[in-house]
């Protein structure tokens, strides 16, 4: 009789804490040296809790007979689950205009709201997307 596998091994347990992704460059897919992002897993407790934040604002926007959300809003939204799922970053490669950038859930919604940084949302989203990322080796 086969033993099977324990499904508690594919469990992403690391998805609360986060894990280390390193940034790698948009125009070469290089690594950045001392560039760093803790990303919380898709599942973790701090983005489902946005993510319940926002429909429950939906569906209270709703019931009040606002029907229709902007695109802007609706992007703003997907921004703040992405906050949420920041844990922190570190390295001396996070600098904004020269100065250096400490993470802190305002200079994410920073970097993330801005176009010109859509290449580190998009590295960010299929990081924290891919449950693979946090299942203990």
């Amino acid at each position: 009789m086969s033993e099977g596998l324990d499904l508690d091994k594919l469990g992403t347990s690391l998805s609360d804490d986060g894990v280390e992704m390193q940034v790698r460059h948009p125009g070469t897919g290089q690594p950045i040296e001392g560039m760093f992002i803790t990303l919380r897993g898709s599942n973790s407790d701090a983005v489902r809790k946005a993510q319940r934040r926002i429909a429950d604002r939906y569906l209270k926007e709703r019931n009040q007979g606002r029907r229709t959300l902007s695109q802007d809003e609706l992007e703003n939204d997907s921004i703040e689950i992405l906050v949420a799922a920041v844990a922190g970053w570190r390295g001396e490669a996070w600098k904004l205009n020269g100065e250096a950038l400490p993470y802190s859930p305002d200079n994410a919604r920073k970097v993330f709201s801005d176009k010109k940084f859509a290449w580190l949302e998009r590295q960010c989203r299929a990081f924290f997307a891919e449950d693979s990322n946090f299942i203990p080796a």
